[in-house]
């Protein structure tokens, strides 16, 4: 759904970070700073409490409503803007490397809570229905 509007690259690491949330949810009390409701990231990072942004990925099921709405959703709002100005050929490319730059940067910053350049680190655990075997 989002391939038609946005780069491949985009969509792929929206619905991941999506995934990679619920993950760093599930860790609780058995990460390295042993704090039950902030991953260890936002824990060396100060942060005091969970982002509004993370609620709700505690469930897989919200989380994978997100790995498609999210993508999804922007892709839709980009498609929509883009092409209701009628932009087309380098102008649009021009335009989706521009979104995909600027998202870069978004998740690059440690200020947005997606763990900056490290990224989300430490996923130690696993969704037994979907992959049997210990990941450490």
């Amino acid at each position: 759904m989002s391939n038609a509007v946005l780069p491949d690259p985009t969509g792929f690491a929206l619905g991941g970070y999506a995934m990679g949330m619920y993950l760093m949810r599930q860790i609780g009390d058995r990460g390295v700073y042993g704090n039950p409701e902030l991953p260890d990231f936002m824990v060396f990072l100060n942060w005091q409490e969970l982002p509004w942004y993370w609620q709700g990925f505690d469930s897989l099921w919200f989380a994978m409503l997100m790995v498609a709405l999210i993508p999804g959703l922007l892709a839709f709002l980009f498609g929509w803007l883009a092409f209701r100005s009628r932009v087309t050929g380098v102008y649009l490319s021009i335009i989706t490397q521009a979104l995909t730059y600027a998202l870069m940067l978004m998740f690059f910053q440690n200020d947005f809570g997606f763990g900056g350049n490290n990224g989300l680190t430490r996923i130690i655990h696993k969704i037994s229905k979907i992959c049997p075997q210990p990941l450490i």
